[in-house]
């Protein structure tokens, strides 16, 4: 199913309505509240954040698997997006983490125009591509279509990519899409949950996913480019970047991107982004264990 990308709005500009997308009888509330409570994240490797919230934006989505969305206005981060009691970005930095995911790709290949997003619900990520003065069109297909509806409505940054003609929202799952899509692009972006072995979302970051779903659709030259998080699942092939790349890179955004400047990106950033400390690069360049689809099933 495919539905437009711009909001059903009429020309006094006022907000789309959290409902309007959904079927007639689906549950939807919405609430707003006062909270002095601290939001506390998911415990990861020892550690819990806890962040003051202000005030809390709330949607409940009621069906056969339940979700909490929430939006939480907090002193330090500005809103942020939590779904299920997990953190999924900050208004603060979130930018950092989606020009890193988007733009290095995008800026090393030599004419983008189509670009095809697994995830990327909150819509950040086809913000940046967009910001590409010679991309087309922007296929972005994910399942959380209530996640969607209520990102394209809460958060402000995202509201023009959403609008913007050249995107084009399919909520379905991303490998049946691709398997199933008679398109290929200039470049694929991975913007999924990170590869956690109990999720069902580790089936894409698979060597047999890599071969047989995502390269058949990528154009000549095309670009595969995916968030791993703290995966160490593969080990990375080195490539040196130069001042050649960083004047180049310099050159393509002043050139490319609309404004001519990204808010966290430059050539020299990306330089060093490319740069590991000994103990992870050699953890990565050691590991062997690429997983497998039969290893994932057997499980």
């Amino acid at each position: 199913m495919e539905i437009p990308s711009k909001n059903a709005e009429e020309e006094g500009g006022e907000d789309l309505h959290l409902d309007v997308l959904y079927p007639e009888g689906q549950n939807v509330e919405e609430k707003e509240q006062e909270n002095d409570e601290p939001f506390k994240g998911s415990k990861r490797s020892g550690l819990r954040p806890s962040i003051k919230v202000k005030r809390t934006r709330v949607l409940r989505e009621g069906s056969n698997e339940s979700k909490d969305i929430r939006l939480l206005e907090t002193e330090s981060l500005g809103k942020i997006l939590v779904i299920n009691g997990k953190l999924l970005s900050a208004e603060k930095d979130e930018f950092i983490l989606h020009e890193c995911l988007v733009h290095p790709a995008l800026l090393f290949d030599h004419n983008p125009k189509s670009v095809f997003i697994m995830g990327g619900a909150e819509g950040s990520s086809a913000r940046e591509v967009l910001k590409h003065r010679t991309i087309k069109k922007v296929v972005m297909c994910t399942n959380n279509k209530e996640l969607v509806n209520f990102c394209r409505t809460n958060l402000t940054k995202n509201k023009e990519a959403f609008r913007r003609e050249e995107l084009h929202l399919v909520f379905k799952d991303a490998i049946d899409e691709l398997e199933k899509s008679k398109e290929k692009f200039d470049v694929i972006v991975g913007d999924l949950a990170e590869p956690l072995e109990e999720d069902a979302s580790f089936m894409r970051y698979t060597k047999y996913f890599y071969e047989k779903t995502i390269k058949p659709k990528l154009n000549p030259m095309g670009i595969f480019v995916t968030m791993a998080g703290a995966s160490d699942q593969t080990n990375l092939l080195e490539h040196n970047l130069d001042q050649c790349d960083i004047d180049m890179l310099d050159g393509q955004i002043i050139i490319r991107i609309e404004g001519g400047r990204l808010q966290y990106l430059n050539g020299v950033t990306i330089l060093a982004s490319s740069i590991f400390n000994k103990i992870v690069f050699s953890g990565m360049m050691n590991e062997t264990d690429i997983p497998k689809e039969e290893e994932i099933n057997a499980r």
